[in-house]
């Protein structure tokens, strides 16, 4: 498995993952290999076949098993639903997506004018600010890829 966290070994504090259908997979004796992928048995799955149905599934975390997060630090998954505000407080759109693919992180926002998708990096010389208790995102408008 290649877990998305800022690093492989925060992956094996967690005992146990989910398929996105709910299904519970219980973790056995998690490792690191040099490669940076985490090595471990799955309670149910006994051989390799077995194990095989799981190949390219994204597996998540109980949200209630995550650390805490420090100042100006989010969950991607936080970020989509945002309202997008430019930096004169004129409405831009909504967050439709938070992607990281490993180069950064990158924000898909569905345009309020358009309707179209464009692309903002989750950067500071981007991002002004994040308040997710009132659901809204301020960003510099020059980045907006569309």
């Amino acid at each position: 498995m290649r877990p998305y966290t800022t690093s492989p070994t925060v992956f094996l504090r967690f005992s146990e993952l989910f398929l996105f259908d709910g299904t519970r997979l219980v973790l056995k004796h998690p490792k690191v290999n040099e490669k940076s992928e985490v090595i471990t048995w799955i309670e149910g799955y006994n051989d390799r076949t077995a194990v095989e149905v799981l190949h390219l599934k994204r597996l998540y975390v109980d949200r209630e098993a995550l650390p805490p997060l420090n100042e100006n630090e989010f969950y991607l998954e936080d970020l989509s639903g945002l309202a997008v505000f430019n930096q004169d407080d004129k409405d831009v759109g909504v967050v439709n997506a938070a992607l990281d693919y490993g180069a950064g992180t990158f924000l898909d926002i569905k345009l309020s004018d358009t309707g179209h998708i464009a692309t903002l990096p989750f950067n500071k010389s981007s991002i002004i600010d994040v308040n997710l208790g009132a659901r809204k995102i301020k960003i510099e408008d020059a980045f907006l890829l569309k």
